[in-house]
């Protein structure tokens, strides 16, 4: 094999590597389905107090995922009950999805709009 086959295929190789060290890790109430949020959610607005706590726990985590976004560099703002209406009606509509999608897609809209 010659020097340059050798040099492309380590640098393939150096590249697939480096894209799954990139890869995202979440933790948390990120983890769970917009399915699981939107029952929590509509349980707490019916006076559930345990699911209520959730839902509050879930807010905190979306609220969180926003800042660290935020301080990495991306100047994206709405305030905390735009981001939530806006990550419910994601979920409406997508509710096998994580909460961590809907979150990083909220994060793709607002710098849409900048």
């Amino acid at each position: 094999m010659n020097t340059n086959k050798r040099i492309v295929i380590a640098f393939l190789f150096m590249l697939s590597a480096s894209s799954d060290s990139m890869a995202q890790t979440v933790y948390g109430f990120g983890i769970k389905s917009c399915g699981t949020l939107l029952t929590e959610f509509n349980n707490a607005q019916s006076g559930d107090l345990t699911d209520k706590g959730i839902y509050m726990a879930d807010e905190a985590w979306v609220q969180g995922y926003l800042t660290a976004k935020s301080e990495a560099g991306n100047e994206e703002e709405t305030d905390h009950n735009g981001s939530m209406q806006w990550i419910l009606n994601y979920c409406q509509t997508r509710p096998l999805d994580k909460l961590w999608v809907a979150s990083y897609a909220l994060v793709k809209e607002l710098k849409k709009k900048k």
